[in-house]
């Protein structure tokens, strides 16, 4: 059995938040995971791009904020663009997309220049030309160079792949499968001998968590010893994408863990939980500190070591989430995980040819059954002008999942308003925005389309 994934939600009322950091925990000195400082910019930047979908006047206010502060920051003249798109004055907007796209390319910023690509490709669309404004939307998803991510779950944090447990093998006891989740491993526990103590139970429910039956898990909650039923409880909440609430419920279970006869065990799953809390959100850098926290004292750990490269991906530092993504392949060379991870970046870069390579190499384990795979070949068929293997391969990935990924959506409207199936596109984009509302492209798209969120 192939399952990992980027957890697990409750859905119980979570108890008040306790304040607890990383640098209040016990333990080893952790001075070096404290959170890089935001800059003032950085914050009304963000703040900007939180107010775009429902208050697009304030969100370009507050662009202009940024820009008084940062001149020549490309991400928010893109803003102010679509904001001036929004209030109807089409030919300021294209003077802003310019210059956003100027400083973009100055400063050799990959995601800048997508950005103001798209953005000039909404300006098109406002100003009625909707042929060049389509091809320029299609030409902005994977920027000058090629770049584009790849699978979604880089951004949500997920790598549920709905794949069947089989449980098969020898079966273990419940010490041995709790070192096996300990370990980041939750493939390795097969099927564990009954019992009813303390041990038991907990190790039942974490199956239930990694086997994605989550009614299950639930309801083993008030079977549960309080540390363990609040790691349970906080796992639940990201699985139902409740991320807040799933970093107040686990921060609260690290302090009822003292003294704990499995506090170690439940210590790093509580970790774990909350680096895909904070990863899921798009607080990467917060998420980082989490995993990084983990893999002290369980280097190999292999879901702390994918979800570390999540975060340095969506940071930016795609050499750094390579170098982790191969520490895994070197002690687990048929890890999907890590292959198609290793495939985004490499599509990130535009070697297309290896990160056909490495997606297919992803397939060959799981087959039919992980649907980011194919996602990336679509992607890749997208690029190359393919369409309709690009439109087979994408559709195949939702077919597969239709529940994490959302570029899988995103790639295959943008083959839909190309032949003018705006219905279907629609319906497509709105399904990305379902599964995951922080990114913009799909709400820019149905702004392009006059269609209101």
């Amino acid at each position: 059995m192939l399952l990992l994934l980027f957890l697990i939600s409750g859905c119980a009322e979570a108890p008040p938040p306790v304040q607890v950091t990383p640098d209040s925990l016990q333990g080893e000195e952790v001075a070096s995971f404290a959170l890089p400082a935001r800059s003032e910019a950085d914050r009304l930047l963000e703040q900007a791009r939180n107010l775009e979908a429902d208050a697009p006047i304030e969100a370009g206010s507050t662009y202009r904020q940024v820009i008084a502060l940062r001149p020549m920051d490309a991400r928010a003249w893109s803003g102010l663009a679509r904001a001036q798109i929004a209030s109807g004055r089409a030919s300021q907007a294209r003077l802003s997309a310019r210059r956003a796209m100027r400083y973009a390319r100055a400063s050799n910023d990959v995601f800048a220049i997508q950005d103001s690509e798209s953005t000039l490709g909404l300006v098109l669309v406002a100003e009625g030309r909707d042929d060049d404004a389509m091809h320029a939307l299609i030409d902005s998803m994977f920027g000058s160079d090629g770049s584009e991510m790849g699978c979604a779950y880089q951004g949500l944090g997920e790598l549920f792949a709905r794949i069947e447990s089989t449980r098969g093998g020898p079966m273990s006891t419940p010490e041995e499968a709790l070192a096996a989740f300990d370990q980041g491993r939750p493939d390795d526990v097969g099927a564990v001998e009954p019992g009813d103590s303390p041990t038991h139970a907990t190790v039942r429910a974490l199956q239930a968590l990694f086997d994605r039956n989550l009614d299950s898990a639930e309801a083993s909650l008030p079977t549960l010893a309080t540390g363990d039923s609040g790691v349970i409880r906080g796992h639940l909440l990201v699985a139902r994408r409740q991320h807040p609430e799933a970093r107040d419920q686990l921060m609260a279970a690290l302090t009822q863990l003292a003294g704990h006869p499995r506090e170690t065990e439940l210590t790093h799953l509580a970790w774990l939980g909350l680096g895909w809390a904070h990863g899921n959100d798009g607080l990467y850098a917060e998420s980082l500190v989490w995993f990084e926290r983990l893999l002290v004292e369980r280097p190999e750990h292999v879901l702390g070591l994918l979800g570390k490269a999540n975060a340095l991906a969506w940071m930016k530092d795609g050499t750094g989430s390579e170098l982790v993504l191969r520490s895994i392949l070197a002690f687990d060379s048929d890890n999907p995980y890590a292959l198609a991870e290793l495939a985004g970046i490499q599509l990130d870069r535009g070697a297309l040819d290896d990160a056909e390579a490495s997606y297919r190499a992803a397939m060959s384990t799981t087959g039919s059954r992980y649907t980011c795979p194919w996602e990336g070949l679509g992607l890749i068929y997208l690029q190359r002008g393919e369409y309709d293997e690009a439109e087979l391969h994408l559709r195949k990935a939702i077919a597969i999942n239709p529940d994490i990924e959302f570029r899988k959506y995103n790639a295959l409207s943008r083959i839909l308003l190309e032949r003018g199936e705006m219905t279907e596109a629609r319906s497509l984009l709105k399904r990305s925005i379902a599964n995951y509302p922080h990114d913009l492209e799909a709400k820019r798209l149905l702004d392009g389309m006059g269609e209101a969120q």
